[in-house]
């Protein structure tokens, strides 16, 4: 009998060492490695906000690893439309997470971590004119935190088209929607996005129309150029409207 009882002891010491800690005793067992880019950042300083909420504490975002400590990492890929909310966190070595995917689906892992791990719901954004006013999503105290360091793959999203209001604007990506192709006359902005060959007038000129007897150039963009295809739609005018034409 204590032989079975020493052995599932045992047993039960090598499965929660082979755990990766985030949280233990209340305190940061976790850095988050600096990133380099803009969106990255943006979803750690969501990541840390939740973990706050729950532990009191933020994580550290610092450079390079840290000794004795384990570290997240993110690697930034792209992907086709269809692909766009893949992603896989995996495990390189003991100390080290690492979470893979597209700029949006890396805050789908974050968010899928702070659901299953840390038990987060997040329902509905604060907004004191709304009917409920105050915080209503959920944030338990939480002294341990770890996941199994085993290979994570996922699909955040469902293949469903989402309209958000205004209201959740911001927020809804805390629900892992998945940006849609803009419906009407919009649609030109993804298949034709305006950064891309407004800047060197790179448009297709089988999708150009006919004026004159010769194909229409829309004018170059003049830098600098926004990142955003919704704000540089509004400060360039290709004097042509695609829905509208017959090449």
């Amino acid at each position: 009998m204590r032989i079975i009882t020493l052995f599932m002891l045992l047993t039960a010491l090598a499965v929660s060492a082979a755990d990766f800690e985030i949280i233990k005793n209340g305190q940061p067992a976790a850095v988050l490695l600096k990133p380099s880019d803009y969106a990255t950042a943006v979803s750690f300083r969501f990541f840390n906000d939740s973990v706050q909420r729950c532990t009191g504490k933020k994580l550290p975002i610092v450079p390079k690893a840290v000794k004795n400590r384990n570290s997240i990492a993110v690697k930034l890929v792209k992907s086709p439309v269809d692909k766009e909310d893949h992603y896989t966190i995996t495990f390189p070595d003991e100390k080290t997470m690492l979470i893979t995917g597209t700029e949006i689906s890396v805050r789908a892992a974050l968010c899928f971590i702070l659901e299953e791990y840390f038990n987060c719901r997040f329902l509905f954004p604060v907004r004191k004119e709304l009917p409920y006013g105050e915080e209503i999503n959920h944030y338990p105290p939480a002294q341990n935190v770890s996941l199994p360091a085993k290979t994570v793959q996922k699909t955040a999203f469902f293949n469903l088209k989402r309209n958000p209001s205004g209201y959740t604007e911001g927020w809804d990506w805390r629900w892992n929607t998945k940006k849609t192709l803009a419906s009407s006359h919009l649609l030109t902005m993804d298949a034709f996005p305006v950064v891309k060959y407004a800047a060197d007038q790179s448009w297709p000129k089988a999708m150009l129309p006919v004026l004159g007897g010769k194909k229409y150039m829309p004018q170059k963009m003049v830098p600098p150029f926004r990142r955003n295809e919704y704000q540089i739609s509004k400060l360039y005018c290709a004097r042509w409207n695609p829905c509208f034409s017959n090449p």
